[in-house]
């Protein structure tokens, strides 16, 4: 997102850095200022929680997540389920964001 800032000759003025989803979003409650986050990280508030979800140009930001592993290793049963897991999910969770954000079927 600092690039899309730096493309709009925008400097933001960063005065607090925290290093959880939940610490931003409570910090975010409690006006103490904005942030970028994933969607994703809002999925249990839904829409109405305290956090208003800002219509803004240039976002959403699509980002795509990898599963990644040596190539030349067979997985673990462990490491091998949680793939095939995450693989099966991947529909269920974005007709779970769509259902608590329909606008977003847009994006996804």
């Amino acid at each position: 997102y600092l690039r899309l800032f730096e493309e709009q000759g925008l400097r933001p003025r960063v005065i607090m850095e925290l290093s959880s989803n939940e610490a931003i979003k409570h910090a975010v409650a409690s006006s103490l200022g904005i942030s970028v986050l994933s969607i994703h990280s809002l999925a249990l508030e839904g829409t109405s929680g305290p956090i208003e979800v800002l219509e803004t140009e240039q976002f959403p930001i699509l980002r795509k997540w990898f599963l990644v592993y040596p190539r030349n290793r067979q997985l673990s049963l462990t490491a091998q389920k949680f793939l095939d897991f995450s693989v099966s999910q991947e529909q269920f969770i974005t007709n779970r964001l769509v259902q608590l954000w329909p606008e977003l079927a847009q994006y996804l």
